[in-house]
């Protein structure tokens, strides 16, 4: 969609396509909202529901095993941290590098001198500020820990777990406002005839920030005015759905320098 403050221009919007989602391609960051943040969402559904911090915050704990950095590397980078943020029994694991450069733990000291800048006990707590975070990380193997090694590989000889890939959920499947299912096609050029999956207890959509409404709006959840126009019978108006999406803004300079052998043996003198 054209862009009001980018003089109307348009930019792509990436997703990812792995098994493992987010915890896959998030380039190994490990960081959570704000209390504000799921406060405030948690509001939407009433005072006492648990998608408010304190309602989300033991699945937190649940979803990872946190590893602390070790001793050496803590001191020698000013490290901080508070494990009651954090659990102990994922297969996921998030952990620190077994080195800092010095120039990173430079900048963390000198933003001691901004007025009004907060920092945190921890990653984890919810209150945005400056901190030091982990990555997902196998502290042993040195090799990323995300959904995929930390979840499904110790899961998948179960004859009650399935996972179906390179295919796209295009529907839910409904019984008047009740979802029963969902339709899967191939994720292919040629997707062919889709398949129907029944469940037997509940439906759980989790299909990312851009996927999710796209779901939910091909069957017929979502702004009534929007599904008339693609032809898409409405079974709940719902506004909000697909509206006030946001990303994070990344800006990329780059720059033609022309190179010249005077040019390197001065470089060579400065050093």
């Amino acid at each position: 969609m054209p862009q009001k403050n980018l003089q109307n221009r348009a930019t792509a919007v990436l997703a990812g396509n792995v098994l493992g989602g987010s915890s896959a391609v998030n380039m190994m960051m490990t960081i959570r909202g704000t209390t504000g943040d799921y406060n405030r969402w948690g509001s939407f559904f009433g005072g006492n529901s648990s998608w408010s911090w304190e309602g989300m915050l033991p699945y937190f704990r649940k979803a990872l095993t946190f590893v602390p950095p070790n001793d050496d590397v803590a001191k020698s980078a000013n490290i901080i941290y508070d494990k009651s943020y954090w659990g102990a029994e994922s297969g996921v694991k998030t952990s620190f590098p077994a080195f800092q450069y010095p120039g990173t733990a430079a900048q963390f000291e000198s933003w001691k001198g901004m007025p009004g800048v907060e920092f945190p006990p921890d990653s984890g707590s919810g209150i945005p500020g400056v901190y030091w975070y982990p990555q997902f990380m196998d502290p042993v193997t040195a090799t990323r820990s995300y959904a995929k090694t930390g979840h499904w590989e110790n899961r998948k000889g179960r004859e009650n777990y399935h996972v179906i890939t390179e295919k796209r959920v295009n529907k839910i499947l409904l019984d008047g406002k009740v979802a029963t299912g969902v339709a899967f096609v191939s994720s292919g050029r040629t997707p062919g005839q889709a398949v129907q999956v029944k469940a037997s207890k509940e439906v759980i959509l989790s299909a990312g920030a851009v996927h999710s409404p796209q779901v939910m709006q091909l069957s017929g959840l979502g702004p009534k005015a929007l599904l008339q126009a693609a032809g898409i019978e409405t079974i709940v108006d719902l506004p909000g759905v697909g509206q006030n999406f946001q990303d994070h803004p990344m800006l990329t300079v780059r720059w033609n320098r022309k190179w010249t052998w005077r040019n390197h043996i001065h470089l060579l003198r400065c050093t």
